[in-house]
């Protein structure tokens, strides 16, 4: 059994990374913004078995950015490896406030998936996510999503 726990602090992330969850989701924000964020992960593998969970803090750096964020959330995932097969499961939720807009948007998302290994530098996948975000406000919104991902992996 191999316990891996990480407590990992970054400053000034560009929140840009979110851009293109932003395409999908009107998640209420007013601007680009640097974020601090801190996580505390923890990995469990017992043979076939893995186990995952993350949980995530983060804030807005820069006070004077219009659109203060927090973000709570957290991560559980499990895998299970058989012969060539390894079957994945993914669940996550948070909940962002943007303080200055008075504004929480919820985030949850459930992703399945498997892996078929043709050799030790080629993989096939299939992954299946489904992903909604419910927004609070005077008229509470939701927005989901599906999709399917399927393709091939080679490490050259």
């Amino acid at each position: 059994m191999a316990f891996t726990p990480l407590w990992p602090h970054d400053s000034e992330v560009s929140s840009r990374a979110y851009d293109s969850v932003e395409d999908d989701f009107d998640l209420g924000r007013t601007a680009a913004a640097d974020l601090d964020v801190t996580r505390l992960v923890a990995v469990v593998n017992l043979d076939a078995f893995q186990v995952g969970a993350l949980y995530q803090m983060a804030e807005t750096s820069d006070a004077d950015v219009d659109g203060d964020v927090e973000q709570d959330g957290y991560v559980l995932s499990a895998s299970f490896k058989i012969d060539a097969v390894k079957l994945k499961a993914q669940w996550g939720a948070s909940t962002i406030s943007n303080n200055d807009a008075d504004v929480d948007t919820d985030a949850e998302l459930l992703a399945l998936g498997a892996d078929y290994g043709l050799s030790k530098q080629t993989n096939l996948y299939v992954h299946y996510t489904m992903a909604s975000y419910e927004r609070d406000t005077d008229g509470a919104e939701e927005q989901t999503a599906d999709k399917l991902d399927f393709g091939i992996v080679h490490q050259f």
